[in-house]
């Protein structure tokens, strides 16, 4: 509420849509619930034209941040998708790499990636040992050493959202560093996002209590 212009602020978040949309950047992520243990219900990405050389990094919080990076490009020798998961914040220096995301399927060089996919496991790639994960849940919330397998991929999606997310409201958008964003078909591309919201509140109640003169004759 603001006492000096008299109004008072209500917000309400909508939901996201868990139909494919065309790919474009910024993602805007708005009022994510940052109380869910599991907030994402759909990340994934259908890739057209992935070349030899394709490769798709998305920064959060933004084009710049080196806080949270998913390097995804395709595995050197064989027609699949790999990913590097990098998490760098507050003294943290984590990362996380999975390999065979997705298979590149001709004629169009298509890959469908799902980021929370359970079956794909990551194997922890870090000199530093992780110091994030203590307050995981079960069975996850442990210390991870340099090659410490193995963590499903959508366990590590959803660890370093919900790191990331600490307000419910950042950006994934394409890197803004040469060589990082090439060679994949990206106006034929879709992705779904999905995601449990905070509930709507109303932040204030403001009661106006007006006086009123009668005068009788």
């Amino acid at each position: 509420m603001n006492d000096v212009t008299k109004e008072v602020v209500v917000s309400f978040n909508s939901k996201p849509s868990e139909q494919p949309a065309e790919l474009r950047v910024p993602i805007e992520v708005f009022g994510l619930d940052t109380t869910n243990s599991t907030p994402v219900t759909h990340f994934n990405f259908n890739l057209s034209g992935f070349s030899p050389s394709g490769h798709m990094v998305l920064r959060a919080p933004d084009g710049d941040s080196e806080i949270l990076v998913l390097d995804i490009k395709k595995e050197s020798g064989v027609d699949s998708i790999e990913i590097e998961i990098k998490y760098n914040d507050k003294g943290h220096n984590e990362t996380w790499y999975a390999n065979k995301l997705a298979i590149i399927t001709p004629p169009n060089n298509t890959a469908d990636i799902n980021f929370l996919n359970k079956s794909i496991n990551g194997t922890y790639k870090s000199s530093q040992p992780s110091g994030t994960w203590m307050n995981e849940t079960l069975p996850y919330n442990d210390t991870y050493n340099n090659n410490d397998c193995c963590v499903p991929l959508d366990v590590i999606i959803q660890h370093y959202i919900k790191l990331v997310s600490a307000s419910g409201t950042f950006t994934i958008t394409s890197s803004n560093k040469p060589n990082e964003w090439k060679d994949i078909n990206f106006s034929n591309s879709a992705y779904a996002l999905s995601y449990t919201i905070m509930p709507p509140n109303i932040h204030y109640l403001h009661i106006v209590d007006h006086a009123v003169n009668i005068t009788l004759s």
